[in-house]
């Protein structure tokens, strides 16, 4: 990730925290692909721990 966009990223998430703290929230969380090593240490540099490993199933539905 470039510089300029960590930064531009990191100010967007610096005003959601902040939105968030304005209404209450106590806890941000997201979601992220385990394989979005980059990603990972992005969101960690901001404060982010991993918390837990999700699941998910497949029901089996296309779209036609």
């Amino acid at each position: 990730m470039a510089s300029h966009t960590i930064d531009i990223a990191g100010r967007r998430f610096a005003w959601a925290h902040e939105r968030g703290r304005e209404s209450g929230a106590q806890l941000a969380q997201l979601t992220t692909d385990r394989s979005r090593a980059d990603a990972h240490r992005f969101y960690e540099r901001l404060g982010y721990t991993a918390s837990h490993e999700g699941l998910k199933l497949d029901l089996g539905l296309t779209s036609t």
